[in-house]
């Protein structure tokens, strides 16, 4: 609120990406200011951080790496592709917890899968997993938290060792699939 006291608070920050406007070199603390990558504003989080990624396009592999912090679209659903060579494009695999939660997205045309988690339960929703090899890979203990997603056009299915919950499966409708 104002005081010299609130403007010391280590509280969440909300960083900002903006891949059409963006630069990694920017400090990400406004829309004017975003990051150009997700990466990049994943490694500058801390736990319990707010990660807005505006609408477009993002060819790139995101790893998670132990953070517990929200990843989600600010505006419409921006659009996730892997890059050639990296066929996965959200890694949850250091043990991140539902802290760690990625919604409303659009993921599309990967090459091995849309999300892999391996030792990692994060919290997965609002998200449209359609034309990749697969959708979600759940390894290791996994227990990610899936619902409100669409899978559509997987190649090889949607759902490895995990299951969604109040989601739309291919042709088939869910609910506690």
């Amino acid at each position: 609120g104002g005081t010299p006291e609130a403007s010391e608070s280590s509280g969440p920050v909300i960083l900002h990406v903006n891949v059409s406007g963006g630069s990694d070199n920017n400090t990400g603390m406004s829309k004017d200011q975003a990051f150009r990558t997700i990466q990049k504003a994943v490694e500058f989080a801390e736990d319990g951080d707010f990660i807005m990624v505006w609408p477009g396009i993002y060819r790139e592999a995101v790893w998670v790496n132990r953070k517990a912090v929200t990843i989600q679209s600010a505006d419409d659903a921006a659009v996730v592709i892997a890059p050639f060579g990296d066929p996965i494009a959200f890694t949850f695999q250091f043990a991140e917890s539902s802290r760690s939660v990625l919604r409303n997205f659009v993921i599309a045309d990967c090459g091995e899968a849309a999300v892999y988690c391996n030792g990692a339960s994060p919290e997965l929703t609002n998200l449209t997993i359609v034309n990749n090899n697969f959708g979600i890979n759940a390894y290791g203990g996994s227990v990610p938290r899936i619902a409100n997603c669409i899978f559509w056009n997987n190649e090889h299915g949607d759902l490895e060792q995990c299951y969604a919950r109040y989601s739309r499966i291919s042709s088939l409708e869910a609910d506690d699939t």
